[in-house]
Formats: structure tokens, C-alpha cells, sequence
């Protein structure tokens, strides 16, 4: 459970659980108020599901396309060759890019190139399943108070999402 307490120095500390049962996640602040906001922040980022584990976000795109595909190799050999070609498309962009780092803008941004360049739809958009948390997996945030990756990447895409 999510709390405030006071420290015997005078600050006010905030923490909460990193995972049920394990250890717990905590930040100092001079004031109660602040230690509160953020709380209530990282509270609303969980819930809403776009929360970054502070570990996992020192993690760079290619490491986690690397383990991302491991746990995608029990498909069709042809579907997992698909992967390999699109995360080839992804680390070469955003490879050395911690997750914490890598933001909506930077994927419209990089789409907005592929097609510039002349690519097909289907060559640009086709990865976007797979870029670590993609932006349409939620509302729109604004470019500094979210990094993109949120949670795993959503599987497949809606005909909807090819505009």
C-alpha cells in the first residue's frame, strides 16, 4: 500500500510497492505536499497503466526487443521471421535509446520519415505493434510527462489504425 510518513531528519518520505510482495519503491521530498503529488502520480501512472518500473527504464530499446522476441519465438517461424525484420527497422532507429527516453513524438516522428522516404504503409506501419508501448495503446500525452513504453506491446493491429 501507497503512504507518506514523516523521517526522523524532517523530510517526508513516499513510497509504495514495486511489485506485490516485493520490495518497495521510495522518495525523499522536503515537503509532505510534494512527496504526496508525486505519489499520487506514480499511483495514476500504475492504474492507468503506463507506469515505468525506474529499473526497467534504464533499459534500451534493443535490449528490450531482444527479450521482447525471445518470449515471442514460441509462434510460426515465419511470424517470428516478420519480428526480426521489424525490430531490425526499430533497434536501428531507437536501439541505443533507453525506454524512459523514447517518446510518442519520436515514433510519429520516425513514421512521418519512413513515408517521406516513399516507404509503403504497410512497410511503416507494420512495426508499430511491436515499438515498446505504442503510443495508440492510450490517450496522448504530452511529450515530457510520459515515456512511450507503458507496458508490453499490443498484439496485432486494428484496420482502424492504418490511417
Amino acid at each position: 500500500m501507497a503512504s507518506v510518513s514523516k523521517r526522523p531528519n524532517g523530510s517526508w518520505q513516499a513510497r509504495y510497492p514495486a511489485a506485490p510482495g516485493g520490495s518497495q519503491v521510495t522518495r525523499c521530498f522536503t515537503r509532505k505536499v510534494d512527496s504526496q503529488r508525486w505519489l499520487d502520480e506514480t499511483t495514476t501512472a500504475i492504474v492507468t497503466g503506463v507506469y515505468v518500473d525506474p529499473k526497467t527504464a534504464k533499459t534500451t530499446v534493443a535490449e528490450w526487443c531482444a527479450t521482447w522476441l525471445s518470449g515471442y519465438a514460441t509462434k510460426r517461424p515465419r511470424t517470428v521471421r516478420q519480428a526480426r525484420v521489424h525490430l531490425a527497422q526499430i533497434t536501428a532507429a531507437f536501439g541505443t535509446m533507453p525506454l524512459s527516453a523514447l517518446r510518442p513524438s519520436a515514433v510519429r516522428s520516425w513514421t512521418a520519415k519512413l513515408k517521406a522516404d516513399g516507404f509503403a504503409d504497410s512497410y511503416v506501419y507494420a512495426p508499430l505493434p511491436v515499438v515498446p508501448g505504442d503510443e495508440r495503446r492510450g490517450a496522448r500525452r504530452h511529450p515530457r510527462s510520459q515515456p512511450v513504453l507503458a507496458a508490453e506491446p499490443p498484439q496485432g493491429r486494428a484496420s482502424s489504425d492504418r490511417t
